[in-house]
Parts: structure tokens; sequence; C-alpha cells
């Protein structure tokens, strides 16, 4: 990107409120097969999903697909960024309970770590696991 050469497009149209179960923070920008998904979310309530206009600048609705539930525990998930190899798309995350390990540790199992999920379609269909945390990532 040269200097001088970014434009600020405005709001994407997704925000934050206490009357939505979201969490707009962490987003990331997926392009797939001409079309682009703004992945987001979410601390409050799991992973959210808004498809974007055909410039990526404003969500193309104002409905968001819940793509990741995970359901165990009172956790944080968050954090959502996605990738396609081959004909899988991955969706990694981060989930567990993030905060206040100055006053308390969380139980065993609690701690945060990152979890991730495969499909065959980048809006659905996304079966999870736990990323293993011996896994060499270099």
């Amino acid at each position: 990107m040269e200097l001088g050469s970014w434009t600020d497009h405005g709001s994407t149209g997704i925000q934050s409120s206490s009357s939505k179960d979201y969490n707009a923070i962490d987003a990331n920008l997926f392009y797939d097969s001409g079309s682009y998904y703004m992945n987001f979310g979410s601390f409050w309530h799991d992973l959210y999903q808004a498809p974007m206009n055909s410039a990526a600048t404003k969500a193309a609705s104002a409905s968001y697909n819940n793509m990741a539930f995970d359901p165990s525990g009172t956790h944080a998930v968050e954090a959502a960024y996605m990738y396609k190899h081959g004909s899988y798309y991955y969706l990694f995350y981060s989930a567990g309970k993030c905060c206040g390990y100055d006053t308390s540790r969380p139980a065993s199992g609690a701690e945060y770590k990152i979890k991730v999920c495969r499909s065959t379609s980048a809006t659905s269909g996304f079966v999870c696991a736990l990323y293993p945390a011996n896994i060499n990532l270099v």
C-alpha cells in the first residue's frame, strides 16, 4: 500500500449494541468465489458472519449468520479467522476464560485456547475441535 492511498469508506454497518447478541469486534474479511464475508465477534455470544457488498465496504444485509456456537461452559468466544485450503474452509477462533488471571485462575481445561473448525462451505456446516496444545505451529 502506498503512502496516502488509504480511503476511509465509513462504517460497514456492523455495530455492537446492548440489544444485539453479538459484540462487533475482531473482524476478519474473507473473499471467496466473488463474494466477501465479514467474520467477527464476539466475546458476548459466539461468532458471526455478515455478507458484504461487492466493494467489501458495507454489510449486504442486516441479517448475520451465527457461524460457530460453542455451548460448553461460560467463556469468551472471539477473534474469528478463516481461510480456505483445498476444498475445505478453516475457521480458527479463541475460546475460554480470558480475563482476571491476576486474581484467580480458571479451572483446568477452561483456560483461553485456540479452536479450529472445518467445513466445505464458507458460510455453514463447521465441525469444531480443540486445537492440540502440543502442536508445533512453526
